[in-house]
């Protein structure tokens, strides 16, 4: 029971601990936007730091922000900032690099250790140089293994060799790092360590191919080496040194000599001599023979010491020649300036007299072109009036013809919706399109004829206003169906419509589109007089298929689009067999024998219509 209360009172303390450690870091989070400048960036590095074991996610947040500020706010050249405001930028940068790669996205975290090699070059500071060498080492490795993807402007810019280009600046900050730090460690007198970065300088630098860095490089390394008291390791180093130099001379077809690295004075002019001091000129060529000795003797230090000497000494020489040059060449340059001074003074008096012939000119071709002006400024005046009322008269005849045209647009607009109140639309489409007064069509239709049952009775039981209602209620179902299966109404009779179907267009089998209206038709009339509860309405349908003529027939004054031809009216009697069978709906052999349907077997029966002789084969559907 002891060791039970003992875990809980644990597990309560640790509990306690990272909740108050939680409102800490809240309580930090409130004072950052209170922060500004490098305050800030040290706040939010701490932040991110103390997030790192916390919650990841934030942790990445705040050094992307630390980054972000540090770049904004750090410039390298700004006299104000401490090197320890650098520092903390370097530490943001390794920070991110960090986490990036902890979460696998080695391409950023790959440009946040540059970034941060490069300042850790620029400050000379080797505490993150460890680091950042060990996370390129690592993520080398992954490249070699492919598990650094490439992001999309990486594919985007390989053509370009981007890659390369970033190669060899990282390889530059690499090399400016390792001379930096080789510079910090021989300020502090640690040789050894200031030699060992050097020689990291050099292999890198044989890489680029700079031989003069190179050689620069040797020296000081064997400089160095000289005053750790080795000498055979410097006299290796400079013997190295002299022998590319004398390569690349040779690769430059110039033989090594002392007087070639020495800067030539440039030749004195004829009219100006020059002695220089005699004893600085022996000096001289004495500082080169000891130079010269030594280098025979393979003492590359002293050597070098006395061509030092000879440099300087050659450099002074130079520089009194110039001077005495220059001092000559004043003393005449000031003679000559008087002579010229007194040209000029001459050449202003002519200058003078020109100057008023010139003025005298201008002005009378001031006078001209100002007359000229004025007269060109009066005409286009003129012409701009005469242009403004043009275009005045032009605006009003263009506004004449807009309202002319809105009129026109607004009647053409009543027009058509009267024509489709009176016709169909496809009929009215066609008169519309002028197809239909292109002259006569032959075309295959079926024709329908629909007749409403004992009208007369109920027309004279209704007043004109019912009579109306009545028939638009009873024609305004059957128009929908009929044209909802491709049919058009062309003309309606009082008591019954003619309607056709096939024509102006063709929508696939008319005389089954026909069939199918006229049931639709019965049996919707048939649901209306059920739920209206009126006296039972009956119709009469007849349907007959042919050859008929179609257009737009009349004169000038009035036309109407017709369908005529035998099969209209043998439809019509067709029709009128309905109320001598008793039926609703009789359809004559030529209407079965063009139905696509061939499931229903219909009965034909041979009747006699009214004005032919012979008979006529005609199925009773309803």
């Amino acid at each position: 029971m002891k060791i039970f209360k003992a875990c809980w009172v644990l597990c309560y303390m640790c509990y306690m601990n990272v909740g108050l450690a939680q409102i800490d870091l809240r309580e930090s989070e409130k004072q950052i936007n209170r922060l500004y400048g490098v305050e800030k960036l040290n706040a939010l590095n701490e932040l991110s730091d103390a997030y790192i074991t916390v919650d990841s996610k934030k942790a990445t947040k705040y050094a992307k922000q630390a980054v972000n500020l540090g770049e904004e706010i750090i410039d390298i050249a700004n006299p104000e900032l401490l090197p320890e405001d650098f520092v903390k930028l370097l530490r943001a940068h390794v920070l991110y690099g960090d986490l990036l790669f902890t979460s696998e996205k080695y391409a950023q975290a790959k440009e946040q250790f540059i970034s941060a090699r490069y300042w850790s070059s620029k400050l000379n500071d080797s505490i993150f140089v460890d680091k950042i060498d060990l996370r390129f080492t690592e993520l080398r490795a992954l490249e070699r293994d492919g598990k650094v993807k490439k992001n999309v402007v990486s594919k985007a810019f390989k053509n370009l060799n981007i890659g390369d280009k970033i190669g060899d600046a990282t390889q530059r900050l690499q090399i400016d790092a390792q001379i930096k730090l080789g510079n910090k460690k021989e300020e502090d007198g640690d040789y050894d360590a200031a030699i060992k970065h050097y020689k990291k300088a050099i292999n890198l630098l044989k890489n680029t191919g700079e031989t003069d860095e190179i050689n620069e490089m040797q020296i000081r390394v064997a400089l160095l080496l000289d005053s750790l008291n080795q000498p055979q390791e410097a006299q290796s180093f400079l013997a190295e040194a002299l022998t590319e130099k004398r390569i690349k001379s040779i690769e430059q077809n110039d033989s090594i000599s002392f007087d070639s690295m020495v800067l030539k004075p440039e030749p004195i002019p004829n009219n100006i001599t020059f002695t220089p001091n005699q004893s600085l000129v022996t000096e001289k060529k004495s500082l080169k023979s000891l130079a010269e000795k030594f280098e025979k003797n393979n003492d590359y230090k002293r050597s070098l010491d006395y061509f030092k000497q000879y440099q300087a000494l050659a450099a002074r020489l130079q520089h009194d020649s110039i001077s005495a040059i220059f001092n000559a060449q004043k003393s005449a340059d000031e003679i000559l300036l008087l002579k010229q001074q007194k040209r000029i003074a001459d050449l202003n008096v002519n200058a003078i007299e020109i100057e008023k012939e010139k003025q005298i000119k201008l002005r009378n071709s001031s006078l001209i072109i100002s007359f000229l002006i004025f007269i060109g400024a009066v005409t286009s005046l003129y012409f701009y009036n005469q242009k403004r009322k043009e275009h005045k008269k032009l605006f009003s005849a263009y506004r004449a013809v807009d309202e002319a045209k809105s009129k026109l647009e607004v009647a053409e607009e009543r027009i058509t919706t009267l024509l489709r109140q009176q016709v169909s639309g496809e009929i009215a489409a066609e008169l519309l399109a002028d197809k239909a007064g292109e002259g006569a069509v032959r075309r295959f239709v079926c024709v329908m004829f629909l007749d409403i049952r004992d009208f007369t009775p109920m027309a004279e039981s209704m007043t004109p206003e019912e009579l109306i209602a009545f028939q638009n209620n009873i024609f305004g179902f059957m128009i929908d169906i009929v044209e909802s299966h491709h049919g058009n109404v062309n003309q309606l009779l009082g008591d019954g419509f003619m309607a056709t179907f096939g024509a102006p267009v063709e929508h696939g089998n008319s005389c089954e589109n026909a069939v199918n209206a006229a049931h639709a038709i019965i049996a919707k009339l048939q649901k209306r007089n059920a739920s209206l509860g009126v006296n039972e309405v009956r119709v009469g349908i007849g349907l007959h298929a042919g050859n008929v003529v179609t257009g737009n027939v009349g004169n000038d004054a009035r036309k109407q689009y017709s369908v005529t031809g035998n099969p209209v009216i043998i439809a019509s009697r067709v029709e009128q067999l309905n109320k001598k069978l008793n039926s609703q709906l009789i359809a004559t052999e030529a209407v079965i024998e063009n139905m696509s349907t061939t499931e229903t077997r219909y009965e034909l029966v041979p009747m006699r219509i009214k004005g032919r002789n012979d008979l006529i084969n005609v199925s009773i559907l309803a």
